[in-house]
């Protein structure tokens, strides 16, 4: 069975929750507009790794605890690699691409040498 994933934007929005924090006030924190902020915090839009982690220190937060169950983030090289070659696929696929890269990284490994 599989777990339920929570997109890291969710878990943003709790710790920001938690410390009394909103998301203009956020916003000013990592000199960011809010409109900007805001579509990070509905998950329409990706911040930047550099933005992100500014965010989880902002929100006394790791970016791994953000990051560790979401989909949209990558957890190997290869894809990292592929995502950023993918960007042109709907952010709603991207779970899809990250499960048929893991399948061929298996196959690989799994594969004679």
């Amino acid at each position: 069975m599989e777990t339920a994933k929570t997109p890291w934007y969710i878990k943003a929005r709790q710790a920001m929750q938690r410390a009394g924090i909103k998301g203009y006030e956020l916003a000013a924190m990592i000199d960011k507009a809010p409109s900007t902020v805001s579509q990070y915090l509905s998950g329409e839009r990706m911040p930047p790794l550099s933005v992100l982690k500014e965010i989880a220190r902002m929100l006394d937060v790791t970016v791994p605890y953000l990051t560790e169950d979401d989909p949209s983030f990558a957890s190997t090289e290869v894809e990292i690699l592929a995502l950023k070659s993918l960007r042109a696929i709907p952010k709603a696929q991207h779970e899809i691409a990250l499960k048929l890269l893991r399948s061929l990284e298996k196959q690989d490994e799994d594969s004679p040498k």
